[in-house]
């Protein structure tokens, strides 16, 4: 693969299930993109909390690592919960054991905010895609233009299900009464960089350092 010192055979799964294909799909794009930001949408604010009262900001130059981190403080077992990060793990693209990650900052070691995997429309459309009986059809479904399709239902039931009959409300409720939500909320209003601006004096910049 250009950008990866890993061979093909070593982020396909050689002899690998077409099921096992998702975990290998997801290691393939780490082993060539390492991101370097991440924005986060109101639904995906309302997924991630799902009012557990978690107050952590987690960054780090290890993708594999951030993700085990994550993985541990909802409740999972990294290595054995989720298998994309033991195969990033054991293939050296990061560290994957949390007793092998060091943490700066807060002490997050007694966390767990019991997250479970529930039932979903997404779920079990995954489920027919990659794992039932319907997978057969994936290079029909997702390599020509019936991609379209998935993508309308994913549309659909995020935009015009799910987020206006349920989301948006604890939405509203996080972003209400939570210091993370009315830190948000305030960035709307003004800007990341309102307060500091209001507090500039006049004629220097913030950029320019005062010059």
């Amino acid at each position: 693969m250009a950008g990866s010192p890993y061979s093909e055979s070593d982020l396909t799964g050689s002899g690998e299930s077409e099921p096992g294909k998702l975990d290998y799909a997801v290691l393939r794009l780490g082993a060539v993109i390492n991101p370097i930001n991440v924005m986060l949408t109101p639904e995906e604010v309302v997924f991630v909390t799902k009012d557990c009262g978690a107050k952590v900001l987690l960054a780090s130059a290890d993708q594999v690592a951030i993700d085990a981190v994550a993985a541990r403080l909802m409740g999972f077992d990294p290595l054995a919960d989720c298998r994309y990060i033991r195969l990033a793990h054991e293939r050296g693209l990061g560290v994957g054991e949390v007793r092998q990650i060091e943490l700066v900052g807060d002490d997050v070691s007694a966390e767990n905010w019991h997250f479970e995997v529930g039932q979903s429309l997404h779920r079990f459309l995954a489920w027919l895609s990659w794992y039932g009986p319907t997978r057969v059809l994936q290079k029909l479904v997702f390599r020509t233009a019936l991609v379209r399709v998935p993508i309308l239902v994913s549309e659909v039931n995020h935009d015009y299900i799910h987020w206006p009959l349920k989301e948006r409300k604890i939405y509203r409720r996080w972003r209400e009464g939570t210091p993370w939500g009315r830190l948000f909320a305030r960035y709307e209003k003004d800007g990341y960089l309102g307060e500091a601006a209001r507090r500039e004096p006049a004629g220097e910049s913030l950029l320019s350092g005062g010059a």
